[in-house]
């Protein structure tokens, strides 16, 4: 039954195709977005001197954090401002430094990745908004690389219309967002969330970006599509995903997945986009990133940068994980560092 529900819907209505108004300049929406920090125009070869700096301070040795008894003291030595568990508040910090000593042509390349990552400064601001911590919105956005005009969003504390205000100003850059509003309405916070995060992904993909953040789009979308396929075979849900077209992996091969739940077919799959097989499947998406982007880093300096990037991402990923942590035995816990 399940098989003949996904079979009728998906021949009905071929998942669409991404329909955006034409693409505006590179760096549009990244203006409208992020701040307009004040230009240092240093020299590219100023700032690959301070990412290998940043490379060489990376927490190498994962059992140290692990076994610490005095983790936070640890912590320190690396700079770090831990007011609480949280280590969204240090990556912002992290990220804004170093957008900061960007000139122009770096700022102009590399938008699209602290967009992606500020998506989520936004969203959490939402959820706060949404259960009242208005303070705790406010003080996310002093640290945020997101503009001063979605700062003054979020200033008017109303959820209905932060988020009509938000999806307006989306919709100037991609008259698609529009249907966020409804989606919003119809289907909470959380669907709208992921409207956006693919709806974003989509018009990326509209630009004329460098070789190296397309590689790191295309996987954000195959992971998203990996992520709705596993889990919709592994809960029986009857409505089928909506798969994002843009990425490697075909949409007719997850389709076929998909109707014939089949997850040795699933796992096969997994396998050819990471490289890897032993893990949960969140983990080894975020693995298999994180060994292309390795190996991008060793072809020019944009590699470089967008790598070590992302490994911050990684490293602070793994220090919130630790930090949670609670009645669990680290040598279960090291099974969860990337």
């Amino acid at each position: 039954m399940f098989g003949n529900v996904i079979k009728n819907l998906t021949l009905r209505s071929r998942y669409k195709a991404f329909s955006a108004s034409p693409a505006i300049a590179i760096g549009s929406l990244g203006n409208r977005f992020l701040l307009e920090l004040p230009q240092k125009d240093y020299p590219e070869e100023y700032f690959i001197s301070r990412i290998r700096g940043g490379r060489s301070r990376l927490i190498k040795d994962w059992n140290i954090p692990l076994y610490s008894t005095d983790l936070r003291g640890f912590l320190r030595e690396f700079h770090y401002d831990l007011e609480d568990s949280s280590m969204l508040k240090p990556l912002l910090k992290r990220y804004r430094w170093l957008y900061s000593e960007m000139n122009d042509r770096l700022r102009e390349l590399f938008w699209p990745y602290f967009l992606f990552h500020e998506l989520k400064t936004l969203i959490v601001c939402l959820r706060y908004i949404k259960a009242g911590y208005h303070e705790d919105a406010e003080a996310l956005l002093r640290l945020s690389l997101l503009s001063s005009e979605i700062k003054d969003i979020f200033a008017l504390n109303d959820l209905d219309t932060a988020v009509r205000r938000l999806i307006e100003l989306f919709s100037k850059a991609d008259t698609g967002f529009l249907d966020g509003y409804e989606i919003f309405h119809k289907r909470g916070l959380q669907e709208l969330e992921r409207f956006i995060y693919g709806r974003f992904l989509q018009y990326l993909l509209s630009l004329r970006l460098h070789r190296h953040i397309k590689t790191f789009i295309t996987y954000q979308i195959d992971s998203r599509n990996i992520l709705n396929l596993y889990k919709s075979i592994k809960w029986e849900v009857v409505t089928p995903p909506e798969f994002l077209p843009g990425g490697e992996l075909s949409l007719r091969e997850l389709e076929r997945i998909l109707i014939q739940r089949d997850l040795k077919l699933f796992s096969s799959l997994l396998k050819r986009l990471t490289g890897l097989s032993e893990g949960s499947v969140e983990d080894l998406l975020l693995k298999g990133l994180s060994l292309r982007l390795k190996k991008r880093s060793y072809e020019d300096n944009r590699g470089l940068i967008l790598h070590y990037l992302w490994s911050l991402y990684i490293e602070f990923r793994n220090l919130g994980t630790i930090l949670t942590a609670t009645g669990i035995e680290r040598a279960e816990l090291k099974e969860e560092i990337l």
